[in-house]
């Protein structure tokens, strides 16, 4: 009877939180000591949102959550690597596309609009691309994606409506050059 109480309550821990919201500022680094770790079902941001890793790895980090089956952003998600928008399992670790994805604020990975980026806006220099990877049944965006330089936008769903919306992606600056 211990044995199967304890089970339960172990399942119980592995459940998403019903909602992430924010409506206020976060940044990491800055307000907060690590990335935000989100598990939950619904993710709405109002606010600001900041992600901006602080160390270049093999494999590229982009911020993403999990358990995740609808996005909301009306504010402002920047990112210097970029960000995967999809319901990857807490459990096993596989993805699936979520439910649905609104953005009507703006997206931005690897911009040079992302003034608190520690790497100042050089990931391209360092053979890193900025990428934002949307994978949804349904995708909503009247609002704004933009990736840095040789940045990709990749929206993957069955209904997408980018009526009004944007997408920008940066061209390359030029060096002292001129190249």
């Amino acid at each position: 009877l211990c044995g199967l109480l304890s089970l339960a309550l172990a399942h119980a821990t592995l459940a998403a939180d019903a909602l992430f919201q924010n409506d206020g500022v976060i940044t990491y680094p800055g307000t907060e000591v690590f990335p935000p770790v989100v598990d939950a079902t619904n993710f709405v941001n109002t606010g600001t949102f900041i992600v901006n890793f602080t160390t270049v790895s093999l494999t590229q980090p982009f911020y993403e959550t999990s358990d995740t089956l609808n996005y909301t952003n009306t504010g402002v998600m920047m990112g210097n690597f970029g960000f995967r928008f999809d319901n990857q399992s807490s459990g096993t670790g596989g993805r699936m596309p979520a439910a649905n994805f609104y953005n009507q604020g703006s997206i931005s990975a690897g911009s040079v609009a992302n003034t608190t980026d520690v790497f100042g806006g050089l990931l391209g220099l360092i053979g890193s691309f900025p990428q934002c990877f949307v994978s949804a049944t349904n995708i909503v965006s009247p609002g704004v994606f933009d990736a840095g330089v040789d940045g990709l936008i990749q929206l993957t769903g069955q209904n997408v409506d980018l009526s009004a919306g944007t997408l920008n992606v940066e061209w390359p600056r030029a060096n002292a050059f001129g190249l």
